[in-house]
């Protein structure tokens, strides 16, 4: 078999006309979610699978983007799930984010660093941890924009892993979640004696760990909860950050862990609306320039940020700024049909009326059935 990575095929959710399904057709319009590529591993001895979703706009920006990547995320379903709430958090909650999610061959051999009894396999963490250090994370940095901000995302096993990679490897990735982390046997002296080590290795550990799962959770789970918790409490660097939640009413990994762990990695990003009102453009880039260097990243706002910003502005007739604003919207997420439709009210506002249509169109373009800029534009055509 050849070695390296290949690029196999592109994964695309199709959308059907359903107002007569016998005569269905299928739209020329494919929504393409993401790429699925591979590669054969030269640590592993075997061909792997990932599949790799990138923000919208990416094509036509030079930006720069943080990596989730997600462990049990080879399925279309799962990947489907994980790319959908990162583009909707996008918006306002987090930075845009490339995800990689990663397809299991033998599950327990890559996530359990020990023998299991009830398993062939197991023993293989650390080959795994290779497979990420070595050839996954450098092939994703090569050939796509990434910062050097890193989320790794497990559940059940998967979780177990994650935990066991910040013991292991801490800074091979900035911020860890594990969803119903599946402990086993690491429930005795090992675990204290791991963390432990991590806090003697790393007097100043700038990571977040966010841990969840749910109220009717395995009892194994539920059991070995307040243990790792009490380990993480006495163990761990004084600038660690992590949170421990329990969601009622969910079982076995719950179904918002992506968001929930989005949600505190990135906790501060939405800037308060009802304090957006009543600020300066420029707080507001101070603002995210103090969040951007907290995490490592290249000058970034929220894109709903700009669009509620620019839009204040608009309504209190300080138009200069408004148009100030929504350009920097547009400049930072090209993609964003919103910003140039705003943008276009703008412009207006203002008396530019070839500007406004310019936007107005640049905002159909990309979404080609948004009545209210199919509406707008007829009104200035009859105009």
């Amino acid at each position: 078999m050849k070695k390296g990575f290949t690029l196999l095929t592109l994964i695309s959710i199709t959308f059907f006309c359903m107002n007569n399904p016998s005569n269905a057709q299928i739209s020329k319009e494919d929504i393409i979610i993401g790429k699925h590529i591979k590669l054969y591993s030269d640590i592993l001895k075997e061909e792997r699978s990932v599949l790799i979703h990138l923000p919208t706009g990416y094509e036509i920006s030079q930006e720069k983007y943080p990596v989730l990547y997600v462990l049990d995320g080879g399925s279309v379903p799962s990947f489907s799930i994980v790319t959908g709430t990162v583009e909707r958090m996008a918006y306002e909650k987090i930075p845009n984010m490339i995800v990689v999610g990663i397809k299991n061959t033998d599950r327990d051999r890559d996530m359990f660093p020990m023998k299991l009894e009830n398993s062939r396999t197991g023993g293989g963490a650390d080959n795994f941890i290779n497979f990420f250090l070595k050839e996954l994370i450098p092939f994703v940095d090569k050939n796509y924009r990434t910062e050097n901000f890193r989320i790794l995302s497990g559940t059940s096993n998967s979780a177990f892993f994650t935990i066991y990679v910040l013991l292991k490897k801490p800074n091979l990735f900035s911020s860890y979640v594990a969803s119903s982390p599946t402990l086993l046997e690491w429930f005795d002296d090992p675990l204290y004696k791991k963390f432990d080590e991590l806090k003697k290795k790393n007097e100043s550990l700038n990571k977040t760990l966010y841990l969840i799962y749910g109220e009717n959770d395995y009892r194994s789970i539920i059991k070995s909860i307040p243990i790792i918790k009490k380990i993480i409490e006495e163990n761990t660097p004084e600038e660690f950050m992590w949170e421990l939640e329990l969601i009622k009413g969910e079982g076995h990994v719950p179904s918002n862990s992506v968001f929930k762990g989005l949600q505190f990695v990135f906790s501060g990003w939405k800037y308060p609306r009802e304090k957006l009102k009543e600020t300066t453009f420029r707080e507001v880039k101070a603002y995210y320039k103090q969040l951007t260097e907290k995490y490592g990243l290249d000058d970034k706002i929220s894109k709903m940020v700009l669009l509620n910003l620019g839009n204040d502005l608009a309504r209190k007739n300080k138009i200069n700024e408004a148009l100030e604003v929504h350009k920097l919207n547009i400049e930072l997420y090209p993609g964003n049909p919103y910003a140039h439709y705003y943008l276009g009210l703008a412009y207006e506002k203002n008396g530019e009326k070839t500007l406004a249509v310019k936007h107005i169109e640049k905002a159909l373009e990309v979404l080609p059935s948004w009545l209210s800029a199919k509406r707008k534009l007829e009104e200035f055509n009859k105009k």
